[in-house]
């Protein structure tokens, strides 16, 4: 790209400003909002009668709409983080119950020793 002399660049920058001026006036005038709101106001009503025909046939077919998908999703979420503090509890009692089994293992052994030691004592006497 060829370089630019400092005339071309300035005359550059105020056709941009020019032309966003003009630009800002017609997309500010009364007529093009009042097509822009007609456009937008026919399009929703599009949007709206498509939805409502989209719904009927889903219905009609015995599929879910979007509505009850939601639901369900919400639902599958709740249950989720339920099953998952669950789980959490699950593996905090599993660990409680294997301390515990360890206490009454070398619990054990020491009334093992102990019965031992008293039967020799009986033994001795």
């Amino acid at each position: 790209m060829p370089a630019m002399d400092n005339d071309s660049y300035d005359s550059y920058i105020k056709l941009e400003k020019k032309i966003n001026r003009k630009m800002k006036r017609m997309a500010n005038s009364y007529r093009v909002v009042a097509i822009v709101d007609k456009g937008l106001d026919l399009h929703l009503d599009r949007v709206q009668f498509q939805r409502m025909m989209v719904n009927d046939w889903l219905d009609s077919n015995g599929y879910a709409i979007k509505d009850e998908i939601a639901h369900v999703a919400k639902k599958h979420i709740l249950i989720e983080a339920k099953v998952d503090d669950l789980e959490e509890k699950i593996f905090r009692i599993v660990q409680e119950w294997n301390k515990k089994k360890k206490l009454l293992t070398v619990l054990n052994e020491n009334l093992h020793e102990l019965n031992k030691f008293m039967n020799e004592e009986n033994i001795e006497n």
